[in-house]
């Protein structure tokens, strides 16, 4: 029995075998034989995954700014490291997704409110405290020298 005589793997079955087996028909442009209905379905879950990933980083670095700009004597290595570390992150997301970086400011946009309930979580301060909507520009989100300090930076 030859390679074509097998049945074709399942993506349930076997995800990476099935993968490698819708590559592979790519590649010999054996279209009709595409497992279409799972191929958009990984498709399209490797986008939001990846919107995820731009969303989570923008979260993360946004409650750290928060919390460094409204308790900046509390301000700890650990909070710059986790700003550092997403800030990373993201850039290496934007390296291999360049399209993302126009979602940026629309991402941190609606990442705010979750990253705002962090905040006053992890700092007890009141949610009044904080502005209401993002206060932070897409500059300052990106850039690797901006942490808010006692003087305002």
């Amino acid at each position: 029995m030859n390679d074509s005589d097998m049945p074709a793997p399942l993506c349930d079955d076997d995800f990476v075998l099935w993968m490698e087996h819708q590559i592979q028909l790519l590649r010999d442009q054996q279209f009709s034989q595409l497992d279409l209905s799972n191929l958009l379905a990984e498709l399209e879950c490797t986008v939001s995954s990846e919107k995820r990933k731009l969303a989570g980083s923008l979260r993360v670095v946004i409650t750290h700014l928060l919390k460094c700009e409204y308790q900046p004597r509390r301000r700890s290595p650990s909070w710059v490291h986790s700003i550092v570390a997403h800030r990373n992150r993201i850039e290496h997301l934007l390296e291999g997704s360049p399209s993302l970086a126009r979602q940026i400011v629309a991402c941190a946009e609606k990442e705010y409110q979750r990253a705002l309930r962090l905040a006053v979580a992890d700092t007890g301060l009141r949610k009044s405290t904080f502005p209401t909507s993002l206060p932070l520009t897409e500059a300052q989100l990106m850039d690797h020298d901006f942490i808010p300090t006692l003087s305002g930076n």
